[in-house]
């Protein structure tokens, strides 16, 4: 009994932790509470608020700005899709389909399996609430792959299902975090099946997968640099042949996706950014820099002067700390233990920076919860790792130390003890909101 004793008690904290999780959050919308009082500044407000309401059995509800519009699209392809492909254009939301396509076709697809009877909205929480048990899943197995500790595993599984990028958002229609969990999917159908596979059929399975990626928040930047840095490690095995393959459907998938956006009149996000005007000028930049001459009114990264390392580089490596420094330890501890799995600290550092280029690209100096949220991926696997060994070290001392430290963490994950947004912008009155807002700048609701 007593060598049972910690994946027992690793598995009750974590069946604890989703009964939890649900209970206190599946009935409240959480993205329309915390972004109605975004800006209480009138000239700053950028829409996120409530400006209509849903007609419920209850009566009514708000309705975020960018919630409805998503509602919009779930409904426009349940009913007014088929047939009007030229005209598409003219009544989807004006948001980028590869930002939230994701999200509202996933809502439409839940939809029609229950012939009409579930509701849009009911579908968006079956959605997320169906994302959130997968993404445990599959770190769960991720990390028995990559670390053969069953208790890592349930611990890294506990962290995950307390991450409030996840929890906040069971009623969520923007599924901002669909590229954590597209990620966490390709890692694990990789290590798992397509690396198993003969070439062609990776390479079948990849186009399909990086069509999914290329909607969904931006998920397949990150997986592409994971293979990327898989196929560097297994160089000598001949394993990044199989890569090669698979990175070489990227290029197709883009066309196709690019033909499909053209021919439903759909903007692409990444048209809305002039990534090579950023990047020619700084490299301008870089050269008047060397040269000796003066930087006034010349921007590097989209940031006057060299600013970009003083503003947002800090903003982006402490937005991980304020999100959970407790995790953020022991997740760098966990990646540097094992020499052969050294190169997932890679993968975290550039998942972190990849995920900051588009508002480092229009020179934003905000972060969001979920630009990291590929980062904290591996951070936690790390994390997991940690407290799996201390949990296996000497029963049952070992086993309480690793569940005092399992929920330590998780309650830094939940409480209000993170204060990023009076940290980044407490200088600013007008943004010292203390009660708002993990979903986008790192930080939990603590009115509940």
């Amino acid at each position: 009994m007593t060598s049972k004793l910690p994946r027992i008690s690793m598995a009750l904290c974590l069946a604890a932790t989703m009964i939890l999780a649900l209970v206190a959050n599946i009935d409240r919308d959480n993205e329309t509470i915390n972004t109605k009082p975004y800006f209480s500044d009138d000239g700053l407000y950028y829409g996120g608020g409530a400006q209509s309401a849903f007609v419920t059995p209850h009566g009514l509800e708000l309705a975020m700005v960018e919630k409805l519009d998503l509602f919009q699209n779930a409904h426009t392809m349940l009913y007014n899709l088929s047939g009007h492909a030229s005209h598409v254009g003219d009544y989807i939301s004006q948001y980028s389909p590869d930002r939230y396509f994701t999200s509202s076709y996933l809502a439409s697809i839940v939809v029609r399996m229950s012939f009409g009877a579930m509701s849009v909205r009911t579908a968006y929480i079956v959605v997320n609430v169906g994302l959130w048990v997968a993404s445990i899943f599959f770190i769960y197995r991720l990390s028995c792959f990559l670390f053969g500790n069953p208790l890592a595993s349930l611990a890294s599984a506990t962290l995950l299902a307390g991450w409030p990028l996840f929890t906040l958002m069971y009623q969520s229609m923007k599924v901002q975090y669909g590229a954590v969990v597209y990620l966490l999917a390709g890692m694990y159908l990789y290590e798992y099946y397509v690396d198993r596979q003969p070439l062609a059929r990776q390479g079948m399975f990849a186009l399909t997968f990086w069509w999914i990626g290329l909607n969904c928040s931006g998920g397949a930047a990150y997986l592409l640099f994971f293979l990327a840095v898989r196929a560097l490690v297994r160089w000598r095995d001949g394993r990044w042949v199989g890569v090669a393959v698979i990175m070489a459907m990227l290029p197709v998938a883009v066309f196709l996706q690019g033909q499909l956006l053209a021919h439903y009149r759909l903007q692409s996000l990444l048209q809305t950014f002039s990534y090579g005007a950023v990047l020619r000028e700084s490299l301008v930049t870089l050269k008047m820099a060397i040269m000796g001459e003066s930087l006034e009114g010349r921007k590097f990264l989209s940031f006057y002067g060299f600013s970009y390392f003083t503003v947002q580089v800090p903003r982006t490596a402490l937005s991980l700390w304020h999100g959970n420094a407790l995790v953020v330890i022991l997740g760098i501890v966990g990646l540097l233990l094992r020499r052969d799995r050294l190169w997932l600290a890679l993968v975290a550092v550039i998942a972190l920076i990849v995920g900051f280029l588009p508002i480092t690209f229009i020179g934003n100096p905000y972060f969001y919860a979920q630009f990291g949220g590929p980062a904290m991926v591996f951070l936690i696997l790390g994390s997991g790792l940690v407290l799996g060994r201390v949990a296996s070290f000497r029963a049952p001392a070992g086993t309480i130390v690793a569940l005092a430290g399992l929920i330590a963490s998780l309650w830094l994950f939940m409480s209000s003890y993170v204060n990023a947004l009076d940290y980044f912008y407490g200088g600013l009155g007008y943004l010292n909101q203390s009660d708002h807002v993990y979903v986008y700048h790192g930080r939990t609701l603590d009115i509940y």
